[in-house]
């Protein structure tokens, strides 16, 4: 008698053979070709990395801007931007991974992506955009000025809302100040702007986070300090050869 685990297993087997045996179109060349010469780039001058759900198109992770650049390394999202969808046995259509609102097919404009990614689009609200902190598309590898200050302008205004919205909540009551006041968000913009405990006195009633940045290795935040992220990253190099030149870890 076959198990149920050992069913959803033959089934999901299955699947796959299917899945494998399903014709994959392929983009001509000249769609491939104009797909490349108009790539779309999305850039970061903040300092947070964010990250974008988008279902069957995956997680689109949008990098910090390391200290003393000017901008991020880009997300490169492709001219022409498709995914294949099973519409049969033996058959796979290439459908966009980002259409115009209440079309299912259509040529897979990377700008439409892009702009999901971005947060900005059809049916999603306007708090989801990523815009005011710092994140910004380009149409070229390298960014324009303009877009540049536009991006620092915006993310300047982040920082003064951060620290307005800490001010408010610590001025209701430490409950207030604990539920609101984030110490990755709310004292960096307050460190940015170069405040000072008078002028936001949360910064002097709570201990000053320590420093936080994101692992190149797995994206995920860290204190600064360590040698190696849990994910086997190595963060500090020289301080982790010495260590291992002098047996402390394997």
């Amino acid at each position: 008698m076959v198990t149920a685990q050992e069913a959803l297993a033959l089934a999901q087997q299955n699947q796959q053979a299917m899945n494998n045996s399903r014709y994959v179109p392929e983009m001509p060349d000249i769609f491939r070709k104009i797909s490349e010469e108009t790539r779309i780039y999305i850039f970061n001058v903040g300092p947070w990395t964010h990250v974008r759900e988008l279902g069957s198109c995956g997680a689109y992770r949008i990098p910090a801007c390391p200290d003393g650049k000017d901008h991020s390394d880009p997300i490169v999202i492709q001219g022409v931007e498709q995914e294949p969808y099973p519409v049969g046995p033996t058959e796979m259509a290439m459908l966009p991974k980002s259409g115009k609102a209440g079309v299912e097919r259509g040529g897979g404009e990377g700008i439409l992506l892009a702009n999901q990614i971005l947060g900005e689009g059809p049916m999603i609200p306007k708090s989801a955009s990523f815009r005011p902190f710092g994140v910004f598309i380009s149409p070229t590898e390298k960014p324009s000025k303009d877009l540049l200050v536009k991006a620092q302008v915006a993310l300047q205004n982040k920082y003064l809302e951060l620290v307005a919205e800490a001010n408010a909540a610590y001025a209701n009551g430490p409950q207030a100040a604990r539920e609101t006041i984030n110490s990755d968000y709310h004292f960096k913009a307050a460190r940015e702007l170069k405040k000072t405990p008078a002028e936001c006195p949360w910064m002097r009633d709570t201990e000053l986070p320590a420093k936080r940045e994101t692992c190149p290795g797995c994206g995920e935040v860290y204190t600064v300090g360590i040698m190696r992220h849990k994910c086997g990253y190595i963060l500090d190099k020289k301080k982790f050869d010495e260590a291992k030149a002098q047996g402390l870890i394997s």
